[in-house]
């Protein structure tokens, strides 16, 4: 008997509203937390400097150790992800840089702004090429540019109310004994933490490539028909690198001939001339001189 074929779904455009509707405002709402917790220290900026006596040049040093390991963790976090379920890896991630945001109010050194913001830039490297990735299980090609200027929306509107809710909050100076600046990274970082929790218990859907059956996959998405469930189950061009388990498999689970799987020593050169691919690519290099302006 021949191998099952992929479901043909009759509305594609149907069932990416759908998925739209569902997925997108939870990742605007991430990006929005996680742009404003990257901006609310630039916020404190005066406040802390007069409150500390931190010099400039400290100051710097601390905003400068985010991107040490922003830069250098981004593509072990993507990696990562790979292995594990979405939702549990951006939420967990959230939850991450989301406390560390919180905990510069306990800065008091520059030293301890340099750790705090170290480990800071290390939670949220994957955070944001994690969204990316996210949205490829999703959408087609085609679809793609547009959910990712929807996700941009999110910073944008962060971008634009950092300063008024900084403003606001810095005439807090002194309740609790704290100052404003403190006040900032509190009342900030903690709706994050708690959005960061609802991501991981359920919020943020796994794609269904995470499953082992569309049947189980639309026991946790009953949002979408099992014909949609099916139609992502079965469209492996970006399922995660860990295949479902070979227990429990039922009538609809893909036999692959070992034939079809290339030997390990194939696929790691394929990997290391696809990552040659990319680093030669000049898009690449002109959208982040454009991301560093």
């Amino acid at each position: 008997m021949s191998d099952p074929s992929p479901p043909l779904h009759a509305n594609r455009d149907s069932m990416d509203a759908k998925v739209t509707r569902r997925i997108m405002p939870v990742l605007m709402v991430s990006y929005f937390f996680c742009y404003l917790l990257r901006q609310n220290v630039n916020n404190a900026h005066d406040d802390m400097i007069r409150d500390l006596g931190f010099t400039q040049e400290q100051y710097s040093n601390g905003i400068g150790a985010f991107f040490l390991t922003y830069i250098t963790f981004q593509i072990p976090g993507n990696i990562l992800m790979r292995r594990i379920r979405p939702s549990r890896w951006l939420g967990g991630l959230m939850v991450a840089w989301s406390v560390m945001a919180g905990c510069l109010c306990l800065v008091r050194t520059p030293w301890s702004l340099y750790v705090i913001r170290f480990f800071m830039g290390m939670t949220e490297a994957g955070f944001y090429p994690g969204l990316l990735y996210y949205i490829t299980l999703w959408f087609p090609l085609e679809l793609r540019p547009t959910r990712i200027a929807m996700l941009s929306v999110g910073g944008a509107v962060s971008g634009v109310m950092s300063g008024i809710l900084a403003y606001g909050i810095l005439q807090m100076e002194g309740m609790l004994g704290l100052h404003g600046w403190q006040w900032i990274f509190i009342l900030e970082a903690t709706p994050s933490v708690l959005f960061g929790i609802c991501t991981m218990v359920g919020l943020l859907p796994d794609h269904p490539s995470y499953f082992k059956s569309p049947q189980e996959a639309h026991a946790r998405m009953s949002w979408l028909t099992l014909e949609e469930v099916s139609h992502h189950f079965y469209d492996t061009s970006h399922a995660p690198s860990c295949p479902p388990s070979s227990t429990n498999k039922d009538e609809h689970s893909i036999n692959v001939s070992p034939s079809n799987v290339p030997p390990p020593s194939n696929a790691a050169w394929l990997l290391f001339m696809d990552i040659v691919r990319i680093v030669l690519t000049w898009r690449l290099w002109l959208l982040g001189i454009i991301m560093c302006m």
